[in-house]
């Protein structure tokens, strides 16, 4: 703690305003991780500090990174730099209550132009201290996917999930800006803790971390909350309760499938609004000109076709592993190149897992986080450009890393005090019988 103030006492006095309130916001960051990792200990035993207080550091390091990549590699050119733009021009307008800059549409790129001057209404236009607490909000995210991993398999191997989920590279670089990954990270993960919670028992509080994570990714990428009411409405139906055989099991599917459609169909046609789509064509030219676009560049490369089943596999294979080895082509696609080996070998070795993950309609979040997996695996199958997929994929990532965890102790490990309390229980004879 002495050195954090040394710290921020030196870049006060002697750095720029970016640098000062960046080690103000860093000083602070710190501070507060000791009394919340602790209370995060407590909420999960099966967590240790040592790894929250890596996440921590590792995304603290992550920002700082991504920073010096925008500004060195990039030299100053990506969607950061251009919410840092509005956040300067507006921050000063919500000090003074003057909100008539925001205009519709609320959503996609405007919806963080509109949260970063927010943000910079309370630290200032710093771009630094920006990056940190946008970065902060993803692994808050971050925490809430771990949770709802927790809530919906406490059977899982929540200690294999807990690293991949802290310490992956694509989470712990690309969200880790300001920008929509991070928004998406933070929203995503509490709607998923939300649902787990809701799943089991359902409460005003499971329902509003459902309503307020939607909300948010329905700002940012109104397509992928479309994608998550579809998830989370077909694992209602599905999950097993004790109103399902006879009347209660006909009622859910003629009640809740039309129901599930309806509001699906509905979020669907909000993003086809928003985004602005006309006509039944409308979506496909949208997305050939997308291809098209995104087809250009240093680390663009040639789309699978989807008119084959080798082609279909070889998409599939794209959006969850590419780049491979092979077509690394600079550092950043190196990192990713790697990690997609490592996920590779992750699901080679955890294959079974995965296979019980999938086919276990048991359990609603099983349901929900497969469907999600898989129409999130469609939508990445439709990018081109290497360094767009690696940093879209962070929105899938977190449900793909459930497959090969949540069903992979099937059979915990009883302690010897509980067995032999088991053991000599079973022996005694029954009262009754006595």
């Amino acid at each position: 703690m002495l050195a954090v103030v040394l710290a921020v006492t030196v870049a006060v006095g002697i750095g720029s305003y970016n640098e000062q309130i960046y080690a103000v916001v860093l000083g602070l960051t710190i501070a507060a991780g000791f009394p919340l990792i602790r209370r995060a200990v407590r909420t999960e035993p099966g967590i240790t500090k040592g790894l929250l207080w890596a996440a921590l550091l590792l995304k603290i390091g992550g920002s700082a990174i991504r920073y010096v990549v925008l500004q060195n590699v990039y030299h100053g050119v990506g969607d950061a730099t251009g919410y840092h733009a509005a956040g300067v021009h507006t921050y000063h307008l919500v000090r003074h209550f003057d909100f008539h800059f925001i205009r519709p549409p609320y959503v996609e790129t405007n919806s963080i132009r509109y949260l970063t001057g927010f943000v910079y209404a309370v630290v200032g236009p710093s771009m630094l201290a920006g990056f940190l607490l946008f970065s902060l909000a993803c692994l808050l995210g971050q925490w809430w996917f771990y949770r709802a991993f927790t809530t919906a398999f406490p059977e899982g191997n929540r200690k294999l999930f807990g690293y991949l989920i802290f310490l992956l590279p694509s989470l712990l670089f690309w969200p880790s800006s300001i920008g929509k990954d991070a928004v998406m990270v933070f929203g995503l993960g509490l709607a998923t803790f939300g649902l787990a919670r809701a799943l089991r028992h359902l409460s005003v509080r499971s329902a509003v971390a459902f309503g307020v994570g939607l909300t948010v990714m329905t700002f940012v990428r109104p397509p992928i909350g479309a994608i998550m009411v579809a998830g989370a409405g077909i694992a209602f139906v599905l999950r097993p309760s004790r109103m399902k055989t006879g009347v209660g099991g006909a009622l859910a599917w003629t009640l809740g499938m039309p129901v599930v459609v309806l509001l699906a169909t509905f979020m669907f046609l909000v993003a086809a609004h928003w985004l602005k789509v006309e006509g039944a064509t409308d979506p496909i030219q949208r997305y050939e000109f997308a291809r098209e676009g995104l087809s250009k560049g240093g680390s663009a490369f040639q789309a699978p076709s989807l008119s084959s089943p080798v082609g279909a596999a070889e998409a599939v294979a794209t959006a969850l592993f590419r780049p491979f080895p092979w077509e690394i082509g600079n550092p950043l696609v190196a990192v990713a190149g790697m990690e997609g080996l490592v996920l590779m070998g992750l699901f080679a070795v955890k294959i079974r897992s995965v296979g019980r993950t999938l086919v276990s309609w048991r359990n609603g979040m099983a349901i929900a986080v497969t469907i999600i997996t898989i129409l999130l695996i469609v939508v990445m199958t439709g990018f081109t450009n290497f360094g767009l997929l690696v940093r879209q994929r962070t929105t899938l990532l977190p449900f793909l890393l459930m497959l090969p965890t949540a069903m992979d102790n099937r059979r915990p490990r009883v302690p010897e005090s509980l067995a032999l309390d088991l053991h000599e229980t079973s022996r005694q004879p029954a009262a009754g019988l006595s």
